[in-house]
């Protein structure tokens, strides 16, 4: 397994740094190259050792930026936007039987459209005390969510379950 992200960034600040800003781009990169051992029988019935492979290669981008817009001070305005792509991890590739998860080489990476807005009130300074407030919202529209597959039997004595990609999914909150 090999992962490779690769980032360039921008910062911007405008209108006596009232207006803060961060844009960024990132490519990304995974390949998946593995190798089981297998016994196979030649054709005079000679087992022999041989190795199955299994190869993938996967890349995309993800890009964003996050903002702040101080309207008076010690009040704030954010507001970002993101696609994300979180690729899968080594237990979840190749399994991990401590977790109970067996392996998976047809993952896909989860790709997340996220959309944050929030308000920022503070710091206030009350004696020797300091104190701020804050409240935000999100959208989140992902694609191929990577979940541990469910397991519906219920008395099911085998507990290993592997990885899957869920396919679209949305959360809204505050």
């Amino acid at each position: 397994l090999t992962k490779t992200i690769s980032t360039i960034s921008y910062d911007f600040k405008a209108f006596n740094s009232k207006l803060k800003m961060n844009a960024f781009w990132k490519y990304y990169n995974q390949k998946i190259e593995k190798v089981d051992p297998v016994v196979r029988t030649d054709a005079n019935g000679n087992q022999y050792r041989d190795e199955m492979k299994e190869k993938s290669n996967f890349n995309t981008n993800g890009y964003g930026f996050a903002s702040s817009y101080l309207i008076k001070d010690a009040i704030a305005v954010l507001l970002s936007a993101e696609r994300a792509v979180r690729m899968p991890n080594d237990n979840e590739i190749f399994g991990n039987p401590g977790d109970n998860l067996t392996g998976s080489t047809s993952l896909k990476p989860e790709i997340s459209d996220n959309l944050n807005l929030g308000l920022k009130l503070g710091p206030y300074k009350v004696n020797s005390h300091t104190f701020s407030a804050s409240a935000a919202g999100f959208v989140r529209d992902t694609k191929d969510k990577l979940i541990r597959k469910p397991n519906d039997r219920v008395n099911d004595a085998v507990e290993v379950t592997p990885m899957v990609n869920l396919g679209k999914t949305q959360s809204i909150g505050y």
